[in-house]
């Protein structure tokens, strides 16, 4: 799994619907269509809240990747839930797309 951090203004952040699933793309698209117009480096697509995907929901993350790529723009996969990160793994799709999570605090111990 392809892991970076997200810290550049020119990235655009979607939310995902609970459920990727086929009825639900159609207004994802659009949303994805809307953000390539702007032009972005990159667009993440937050899937935290994913609780449920079927194949078309992989199928279209695929597509999107490729149509982002032709147009020169990164396409992440951010913070998968846990359901979600299970497909991959089961998928060998973690091996295709880019994941990115948030950047958590980083706790320093000072020791002397």
């Amino acid at each position: 799994m392809v892991r970076n951090n997200l810290s550049d203004a020119q990235t655009q952040v979607l939310n995902s619907p609970p459920f990727l699933v086929e009825n639900s793309l159609g207004a994802l698209d659009h949303q994805i269509v809307q953000a390539m117009l702007q032009k972005p480096v990159a667009l993440a697509l937050d899937c935290s809240a994913i609780q449920a995907v079927d194949s078309a929901g992989l199928n279209w993350l695929l597509a999107v990747q490729s149509r982002l790529t032709m147009q020169s723009i990164a396409f992440f996969i951010q913070a998968p839930s846990p359901i979600l990160t299970s497909i991959f793994l089961a998928t060998r799709l973690d091996q295709r797309l880019k994941f990115v999570l948030p950047i958590a605090p980083v706790e320093l111990n000072h020791h002397a």
